[in-house]
């Protein structure tokens, strides 16, 4: 199953709409770039932000590539870099179900939701969506609101 920033989108920005001129920008943005460019915003917003590198490596297979932490505002968010057309692993899949079953908000952010402002939208809310609406809006596959 795919994760995508659509899981708790709803509350928070709408789908990515791209402008025609947009579209290749975010088909060629590597994911190295997508990395730097919501590190750098989320640092300029507050945020402790903690990359997990190649977690094969670390013993933290699945893991998302980022853990965001805002201690005045309280809120905690993962983060899953992909290309505009990157796929998740199996690992990753089972590491993101288990994060969200325990209440934790996570992110897959592809190189259009940075391009379209949907990423720095997440960041700057301060607005915090029940678990159970995630949970829910996840089974649903994604579709509708809760």
């Amino acid at each position: 199953m795919e994760f995508a920033m659509t899981l708790i989108r709803h509350p928070l920005a709408p789908e990515p709409a791209l402008t025609p001129a947009q579209r290749p920008l975010a088909r060629a943005m590597t994911e190295a770039a997508l990395q730097q460019a919501v590190i750098e915003c989320a640092k300029t917003l507050g945020w402790v932000v903690r990359h997990i590198r190649d977690s094969r490596r670390q013993n933290a297979e699945g893991l998302p590539d980022l853990l965001l932490l805002h201690p005045r505002q309280r809120r905690v968010l993962w983060a899953e870099l992909k290309r505009e057309k990157g796929t998740m692993s199996l690992e990753q899949d089972l590491v993101i179900d288990a994060l969200l079953e325990c209440g934790q908000m996570v992110y897959l952010w592809r190189p259009s939701d940075w391009l379209s402002g949907g990423i720095e939208r997440v960041l700057r809310s301060g607005t915090a969506v029940r678990i159970e609406e995630v949970l829910a809006f996840h089974k649903a596959g994604g579709k509708g609101r809760p």
